[in-house]
Order: structure tokens, then C-alpha cells, then sequence
């Protein structure tokens, strides 16, 4: 979601009808920088995703 951006978070939540969505986009991102642990593996995901995603297809 950090990559994504604050306009693409915002884009998302007002697509879903989310009231103040601006102000949730903020809190999403503030909570994201906050952050401080990080699970092992999660970059590899990147890579494990779409080789699974050709497989099913």
C-alpha cells in the first residue's frame, strides 16, 4: 500500500463509497510509516506471485 500512493489510496476508498477518505488515506499511511517490524519473506512474494499466477492459468 506505501507503494501505491496516497492519490491511488485515495482513488480506492472513495471508489468504495468510504466517507473522509482523505483523512483515512492519511491515517493508512501514517500507521504505514510507523511501522516497525517486517516479516521475513515478504519481498519474495514479488517474484512467487505471478511464476504461481502463470501456473494456474
Amino acid at each position: 500500500m506505501k507503494h501505491a500512493g496516497r492519490g491511488r489510496i485515495d482513488a480506492g476508498l472513495k471508489k468504495h463509497g468510504a466517507r473522509r477518505y482523505t483523512e483515512w488515506a492519511s491515517t493508512i499511511l501514517d500507521a504505514l510509516d510507523e511501522r516497525t517490524i517486517v516479516v521475513v519473506g515478504t519481498d519474495a512474494t514479488v517474484l512467487i506471485i505471478p511464476f504461481l499466477s502463470r501456473q494456474l492459468i
